[in-house]
């Protein structure tokens, strides 16, 4: 038998907050910048894709498969949008150390840089460099010890019960 007491490998303080290592803030925050950057993109092109539209119909020479075309123009943009806005919420996440899988799965996405591809020159050593940091060890030790954290800190009026 060894010596070792496995009463001390809990003797974390869950008082204390959970800092995430400085790299993985550094490239959460770049990734949050990034597709924040691409959401403003995909804004200012709603607004004149809007603008075509309106000025089409004051023309009234619109086509139906012109306006057919305009239809997949938007829903590329709100997929776009959507697929952004998600890398933005689990980039905030990914700096606070909430949800290991969910900061994988954000981080493999950004590695797409939908839709302006102009940024890939950024996003996808940003997304290759969040995968292998997230891979590390002592980041995947920082997540588990906040998951801890947040477990043993609720409160009794927080409860999430089933039947609740």
């Amino acid at each position: 038998m060894s010596d070792h007491d496995e009463r001390e490998d809990y003797d974390d303080d869950l008082r204390s907050p959970v800092r995430c290592p400085q790299q993985l803030r550094r490239i959460a925050t770049g990734l949050w910048l990034f597709a924040a950057v691409q959401l403003v993109f995909i804004v200012v092109l709603f607004i004149l894709l809007a603008y075509a539209v309106v000025a089409s119909w004051a023309d009234k020479g619109v086509r139906a498969s012109a306006l057919w075309d305009i239809n997949w123009w938007f829903a590329g943009l709100f997929l776009a949008g959507a697929w952004n806005a998600l890398i933005v919420w689990g980039a905030g996440r990914m700096d606070r150390c909430h949800g290991y899988r969910c900061c994988v799965a954000v981080a493999g996405l950004s590695v797409l840089p939908i839709p302006c591809c102009l940024l890939a020159l950024f996003t996808i050593p940003l997304g290759i460099c969040a995968l292998a940091e997230l891979s590390s060890p002592e980041v995947r030790l920082a997540f588990e010890r906040a998951a801890r954290r947040r477990t043993v800190t609720l409160s009794p009026s927080t409860d999430r019960s089933p039947h609740a």
